[in-house]
């Protein structure tokens, strides 16, 4: 009983009932794997799969912000602009101290104060010699005056007398007639000689007077025109010599001080420096956001590889970084605009979200500008606006080829690859 064969025995020995399952039909698994296969054959014939790029870029408004960096070296004496402020252009933001100093304290100021009173001496000079004009020209147009009342006067006077001689004339003819006929002695006609000849010496006087106030009035109108011609050319040579002084002043006011101003209209943004602080060329001093934003952008960098199958009008899908699109989904978007050549690497270097360069020194780059269809995000009524440089990311749909298409392209290229020289 306590045999070990017994025991072995029992353990093989099945516990309960062996149930049999009948098996598939092999013509049933024959037409599943031919269904499955025409299924598959007609997928990859007839199905297509679209090939697409993800890129990255930023979003930009129209007008864009600007970025104001100084164009010297030197200390922030005064800052003009404050942070949120509305600037017009031209509009003064900040002050620069440029200065050199000395031991007897700034050496441009010292210079300036000099230059501002040579320039008050020559103005004065200036104003004297309009004053000295003023009074010469008045003098010689009152003398001018006199001379022509005295011309007027010796005119009446002398026309007056032409006529006087006239009948003087007519009176001699007569006494000389009365003289042949012996009616008038030979000393009554000597007399009205004598009284006729009198008058035209008194006429050619007459005569003589009218023609020296002509050369008077002439000399004075000549002396007008060269004194007025003396003065303009010394109040002209002080004049440039004002703009010269005037000139150095300039010169020596950037020296001094460099003045920022706003390139355009818009809110100050942010302010880079405090009063004080040093600044160096080129560092960044002010961001200005434009005051009224016609539409927002988003720039992509896309590749050469990608440049073929894009155009203008297509649709591309983007997510921002700043709103997730696992909460807030992607956005349809239009291309408006495709770079014909590769972007510089200045132009790239003003937008954060561009490439680096330096990573890639010989792959080009293409601009490509695309305008969300929505301005804005509303997400249960409450809107969300874009801001520049905004990192956002898009799917650009490349070519569209059949499946089928997609599978045989390694075994394309082979063939390619093993293809000799092509004769044209």
């Amino acid at each position: 009983m306590f045999r070990k064969e017994v025991y072995d025995v029992k353990g093989k020995n099945w516990s309960g009932h062996a149930l049999l399952i009948r098996g598939i039909p092999a013509w049933l698994v024959s037409f599943i794997i031919g269904l499955l296969l025409c299924i598959f054959i007609l997928f990859i014939t007839f199905g297509s799969y679209t090939r697409r790029m993800i890129v990255s870029g930023e979003v930009t408004s129209h007008p864009r912000g600007i970025i104001i960096y100084s164009g010297v070296q030197g200390f922030a004496s005064e800052i003009i602009a404050s942070p949120h402020g509305f600037v017009k252009k031209g509009d003064e933001l900040m002050r620069i101290d440029v200065s050199k100093s000395t031991r007897h304290g700034s050496y441009n100021l010292g210079q300036r104060n000099d230059l501002e009173s040579q320039i008050e001496k020559v103005n004065s000079i200036i104003s004297g010699l309009k004053k000295n004009k003023e009074v010469t020209l008045n003098t010689l147009k009152v003398e001018l005056e006199q001379y022509i009342s005295a011309l007027e006067l010796s005119s009446k006077i002398l026309s007056r007398a032409e006529e006087g001689g006239m009948i003087m004339k007519r009176n001699y003819d007569d006494y000389k007639n009365y003289h042949l006929r012996r009616l008038i002695t030979k000393d009554q006609l000597s007399s009205q000689a004598t009284t006729y000849f009198q008058q035209q010496n008194s006429i050619s006087d007459l005569m003589s007077i009218k023609g020296n106030y002509e050369i008077q009035i002439s000399r004075i109108n000549s002396e007008i025109k060269t004194q007025s011609s003396d003065f303009d050319n010394k109040i002209y040579q002080f004049e440039m010599q004002e703009l010269e002084l005037k000139r150095d002043v300039s010169k020596n006011d950037v020296d001094g001080e460099f003045v920022v101003r706003a390139a355009s209209d818009g809110f100050v943004d942010s302010i880079s420096v405090t009063e004080g602080q040093m600044v160096r060329e080129g560092d960044s001093l002010f961001q200005l956001k434009p005051g009224k934003v016609d539409s927002f952008y988003v720039i992509f960098w896309v590749t050469n590889e990608a440049l073929p199958y894009i155009k203008t009008g297509d649709i591309v899908n983007i997510r921002y970084d700043a709103y997730p699109h696992q909460k807030y989904g992607q956005f349809s978007s239009r291309i408006v605009s495709i770079s014909s050549t590769p972007a510089s690497p200045q132009e790239m270097q003003t937008y954060r979200g561009a490439p680096s360069i330096a990573a890639n020194p010989s792959t080009p780059y293409y601009k490509v500008l695309v305008r969300p269809l929505k301005q804005h995000i509303k997400i249960k009524l409450k809107t969300y606006n874009f801001e520049n440089g905004m990192k956002a990311e898009g799917t650009l749909f490349l070519e569209d080829r059949k499946i089928y298409q997609w599978i045989f392209s390694p075994f394309y290229e082979m063939h390619i690859s093993a293809k000799g020289p092509l004769n044209e």
